[in-house]
C-alpha cells in the first residue's frame, strides 16, 4: 500500500503525517455508495508542541487513485 509522508517544523512545533492509499475497496461496502470513489485513506498525525504529543488517525473514501512512481522521478 503507498505511503506519503509529510513533516513540519514551525513555531515551537512539530507535526509529522502519513497518508496510506487502499486502492483495493471492494470489501468496503460504504465506499460503494460514493460516486466515483477509487480509495479509501488512512491518515496518522502526530503533532508535538512542547513536551506534549498528540496523535490522531482519520479514514476517509476518496477519489484519489494511486500515482505513477515515474512522475515523482528525479
Amino acid at each position: 500500500m503507498p505511503c506519503f509522508t509529510g513533516l513540519d517544523k514551525a513555531h515551537n512545533r512539530g507535526e509529522e503525517g502519513k497518508l496510506y492509499l487502499a486502492t483495493a475497496i471492494d470489501l468496503v461496502d460504504e465506499a460503494q455508495e460514493w460516486k466515483d470513489s477509487n480509495s479509501v485513506l488512512l491518515v496518522e498525525r502526530k503533532r508535538i508542541v512542547g513536551n506534549k504529543t498528540q496523535t490522531s488517525t482519520q479514514y476517509d473514501i476518496s477519489s484519489l487513485t494511486v500515482p505513477n512512481p515515474i512522475d515523482y522521478q528525479q
